[in-house]
């Protein structure tokens, strides 16, 4: 099923060091932010993709997207799902 829903979905990018090019998706996510007394709530990009086509992903990894020419860098550590999808936050490289 994960097949179809990245084949639907997703889109092509380039992920540093590995070829040939591995299939994204992307997910919002609400973030919390606090400033004192203040609490802000922003939302954060994050990149979802196989452990199929990336087994080791590590926080700076540089993932540029086929069509759009996007650069997007992991910022902090992917975590791997049952279905053996990784979900890490990134942000514009």
């Amino acid at each position: 099923m994960q097949n179809a829903i990245f084949a639907r979905l997703g889109e092509d990018a380039q992920w540093a060091g590995i070829d040939p090019t591995v299939r994204v998706r992307f997910a919002e996510r609400d973030e919390l932010a606090n400033f004192g007394d203040t609490e802000l709530m922003m939302a954060g990009l994050v990149l979802r993709f196989r452990k199929s086509e990336v087994p080791e992903p590590a926080i700076r990894d540089l993932v540029v997207l086929d069509k759009s020419g996007r650069r997007l860098r992991l910022s902090a550590e992917a975590r791997l799902d049952a279905n053996g999808v990784w979900a890490a936050p990134v942000i514009d490289a």
